[in-house]
């Protein structure tokens, strides 16, 4: 068990069909718990503030406590996965992360109102990146301290307050209100009216960038 949640496995995970019992999860599910609704405020990426009716947690590391513990008691988090480990052996396992899970919802859906598209693309490259070297020990590899930099810029928009609903078994939605909410600006909205642009722009950005392809399409070598 660690700080971000706990890892099963057994005789059903030793095959690709096997399913785990009920008792084997580690966090037992409390049933009264339908419907629970918290409030989360992120300062550049991190979580900062966490309220959950009269309840106040401030710092990251007691949030993730406290996510943990309410996740897990409404299911949420339990997963099956199938990796491979550096000499190229699969291992397959069951785990718990209710705290991964609605902290990553919660600041991917902030991501999205804040950052442009390009950004989101390549962070998650970068991402992906990071996970390899660190899953393949490469602690120490300054490429690692390369993708920080980018991952750490990427965020000093990434604040405002999420308000996550959970239920059980699964998080319900996650609603946001933050200061660079590109949704607040005029004529950002999907197939609202934009005075930035006019339909004929918007034709010919389609040919310009469609061009190569038909160029490609016509050369019959």
């Amino acid at each position: 068990v660690g700080l971000w949640g706990t890892s099963i496995g057994g005789k059903e995970t030793h095959t690709s069909d096997g399913l785990l019992p009920d008792q084997a999860w580690y966090s037992a599910i409390d049933a009264s718990l339908s419907d629970v609704m918290i409030e989360l405020d992120f300062m550049e990426g991190e979580p900062a503030l966490l309220r959950q009716g009269e309840i106040e947690i401030k710092g990251s590391i007691s949030i993730i406590k406290h996510l943990a513990k309410l996740g897990g008691s409404m299911g949420i988090g339990r997963h099956y996965h199938v990796g491979t480990s550096i000499p190229g052996k699969k291992g397959r396992v069951a785990y718990e992360s209710p705290a991964a899970d609605i902290l990553y919802e919660a600041h991917a859906t902030l991501e999205k109102l804040v950052l442009t598209q390009q950004q989101i693309f390549f962070k998650k490259y970068v991402a992906n990146e990071f996970g390899r070297l660190v899953h393949e020990a490469k602690f120490f590899d300054p490429l690692l301290d390369n993708l920080k930099a980018f991952l750490e810029s990427s965020q000093s928009r990434v604040t405002g307050t999420c308000t996550i609903y959970l239920r059980q078994g699964c998080i319900g939605a996650v609603t946001d209100k933050n200061t660079y909410d590109f949704l607040k600006a005029s004529g950002s909205l999907y197939v609202e009216y934009a005075d930035f642009y006019s339909a004929q722009d918007a034709l010919g950005s389609s040919k310009i960038n469609a061009y190569e392809q038909v160029i490609y399409h016509k050369v019959k070598g």
